[in-house]
């Protein structure tokens, strides 16, 4: 049993994960705590980043600066000009009436790896989803989408 917990927290560290992100993956199952992850549907507006994407999606759901800084690992600096940039591309509010995949937002805690290496691996293993369905769901070229998912990989490799 000891063997098996500093297997598990091992995995947690290298892949930024928390118990909950474990055992829905262990269960097969996207992340049933809405709070907790954004739908991936934010990050279909070409003019934001996917950092902008986070940040304004949050705001709407009426997060507070400090809230986001923390579950983010950012500071409140890069999240307030992240928002004012993402207003600024993009003034109307997200309209997503639910999502069939969501990004847990624990993910975005490790910093070793971009925003958008994290969204493309995430979508890519957790969900088994290929390099043009990603393509297709982030509004990406799908090359864009292989190199992305390439780059994730590699750190992830050297991560382990």
């Amino acid at each position: 049993l000891g063997d098996l917990k500093r297997i598990l927290e091992d995995f947690q560290q290298k892949h930024g994960l928390n118990a909950y992100d474990i055992l829905d993956l262990v269960l097969k199952k996207a992340p049933e705590k809405k709070e907790d992850s954004v739908p991936v549907e934010i990050f279909a507006f070409p003019p934001l980043s996917a950092l902008e994407a986070i940040v304004k999606y949050l705001k709407e759901q009426k997060w507070l600066f400090s809230k986001i800084s923390s579950v983010l690992n950012r500071s409140k600096t890069t999240l307030t000009t992240s928002f004012y940039h993402a207003q600024k591309k993009h003034p109307a509010q997200f309209t997503i009436s639910s999502s069939q995949f969501v990004i847990p937002l624990s993910l975005f805690s490790d910093r070793s790896i971009s925003v958008l290496e994290h969204i493309v691996w995430h979508l890519s293993t957790f969900y088994k989803l290929s390099n043009s369905e990603i393509a297709s769901l982030l509004k990406k070229h799908p090359s864009t989408i292989w190199t992305v998912y390439h780059r994730a990989k590699k750190k992830h490799d050297l991560k382990t």
